[in-house]
C-alpha cells in the first residue's frame, strides 16, 4: 500500500518541483535600444554617444534590435554634404534594424529621399525605414509600413508614422505632391492589423513629437488600445511615461545625448508582458563599453574624406556666428541675417 501511494504521488511531486523551472522558461526577454533626431551627431564625443559606441554597446546584448524614431538624414555637415548618404551606409554598419521616416527626411528632396530609401533597404544588413502614413500623389505608400523580428519565439512588430506636420516644415516644392493621412486613423489600423496578425507586440516608431499642436501627437497614441510601446520623436525631449492604455511612451531626446533601452519580459504561456522599464544611458556611461571597430573606421574614412572639403576657406568674419537652436528660433541673429541674404533670392526664385 505503502509503494502504491509512492508511486501515485511521485509525478505529482514532479509537477511541482518542475513547475517553476517551466513557468521561467515560458518567460522571454526582449531589448530595444532606441535613438532619434540624431541630426548627423554621429560621431562620439564627451556629450555625444556616436554610432561606433552604440554598435559596441548593442553587440553585448545577444538579439537585441536597435530602432530610431526619424529625422536622421539632416543636420551636422557629415549628414548634410552627401544628402545623407554616408548617415544611411553608417547607421547600416551600426545594425539599425528599423527607422521612421522623419519631416526632416524629406529635406534633401523626394527624388534623393527615394534613393537614400533604396540604399537603407538594400542587402546586406537591410535597414527598414517606416512610414504607415506617407503617400504619393496617386495614393500610394512611399515606404514599407512595418517591421517584424522574432525575438526568442516573441514576435516583436514595429509601425512608423511622420508627422502630419511635415506638410508645412519642408520646402514646398519637395512636399506638394505628398500626402500623409491621419495619425491616429493610421496608428489604430495598423495595431489593430498588427493584433490579427499574430504580433505579441506592437512598437509605434512615431516621429510625431509629444507637444500638442495642430495635429496628434505620440500622447496621444497612448489612448490607443493594442499598442504596447510607443517611441517618439520630434520634440527634442526626453519620455518615460506610461499611458492611459498601460503602453510605455519613451524618447532619447536627440544628438546622440542619450541612448534609450527598453526592457521589455513577456510571458509566452499568458502571452501578457510581465514586466517593461526603459533606461537611458548617458555619454559618461556609454564610455566604459569598447567601440564598435568596423564602425568606427568607416566614420574615421568618411570624415577624413569631408574634412578636406571643409578645410578649404571660403571667407573670413570678423564676428562669431551664434547657430543654436534658442537663438535662431526666438529671435533675428548674424547667422539669420547671413542665410536669408545668401539664400533668400535663391529660394524665392525657386518657390512655387
Amino acid at each position: 500500500m505503502r509503494t502504491l501511494l509512492r508511486l501515485l504521488l511521485f509525478p505529482a511531486f514532479c509537477f511541482l518541483m518542475l513547475s517553476p523551472v517551466r513557468a521561467q522558461a515560458e518567460e522571454s526577454r526582449i531589448v530595444i535600444f532606441h535613438t532619434t533626431d540624431t541630426h548627423g551627431h554621429v560621431a562620439t564625443n564627451h556629450n555625444t554617444i556616436g554610432l561606433d559606441l552604440i554598435a559596441g554597446i548593442v553587440k553585448q546584448e545577444p538579439d537585441a534590435l536597435l530602432v530610431d524614431a526619424g529625422d536622421f538624414l539632416m543636420g551636422q555637415p557629415i549628414a548634410a554634404m552627401t544628402r545623407g548618404k554616408d548617415i544611411i551606409a553608417l547607421m547600416k554598419e551600426t545594425g539599425y534594424f528599423a527607422v521612421a521616416v522623419g519631416n526632416h527626411e524629406f529635406d534633401h528632396g523626394p527624388e534623393m529621399l527615394m534613393q537614400r530609401y533604396t540604399e537603407a533597404s538594400a542587402a546586406p544588413r537591410p535597414m527598414r525605414m517606416l512610414s504607415a502614413n506617407a503617400r504619393d500623389k496617386d495614393g500610394n505608400l512611399l515606404f514599407e509600413p512595418e517591421a517584424r523580428a522574432s525575438v526568442d519565439g516573441v514576435n516583436v512588430c514595429f509601425f512608423g508614422l511622420t508627422t502630419q506636420a511635415a506638410k508645412f516644415s519642408v520646402t514646398p516644392r519637395y512636399i506638394k505632391d505628398i500626402h500623409f493621412d491621419d495619425v491616429m486613423e493610421t496608428a489604430r489600423s495598423m495595431a489593430q492589423k498588427q493584433r490579427e496578425s499574430g504580433c505579441d507586440l506592437v512598437v509605434a516608431l512615431s516621429h510625431t513629437g509629444s507637444k500638442k499642436e495642430r495635429f496628434a501627437t505620440s500622447r496621444d497614441l497612448g489612448t490607443i488600445d493594442g499598442i504596447d510601446l510607443i517611441i517618439d520623436g520630434h520634440s527634442h525631449v526626453q519620455l518615460n511615461e506610461t499611458t492611459p492604455t498601460g503602453a510605455l511612451l519613451v524618447s532619447a531626446g536627440a544628438h546622440g545625448k542619450h541612448l534609450g533601452r527598453v526592457e521589455i519580459h513577456y510571458d509566452k504561456g499568458s502571452r501578457n508582458i510581465t514586466r517593461m522599464e526603459n533606461t537611458l544611458i548617458s555619454p559618461q556611461q556609454a564610455s566604459v563599453h569598447t567601440p564598435d571597430a568596423a564602425v568606427g573606421k568607416k566614420l574615421e574614412e568618411i570624415t577624413a574624406r569631408l574634412d578636406k572639403e571643409l578645410a578649404q576657406v571660403v571667407g573670413r568674419l570678423e564676428h562669431s556666428l551664434n547657430g543654436s537652436r534658442t537663438v535662431l528660433r526666438t529671435r533675428e541673429a548674424p547667422l539669420g541675417n547671413l542665410f536669408a541674404d545668401v539664400c533668400g533670392p535663391r529660394i524665392l526664385a525657386t518657390w512655387p
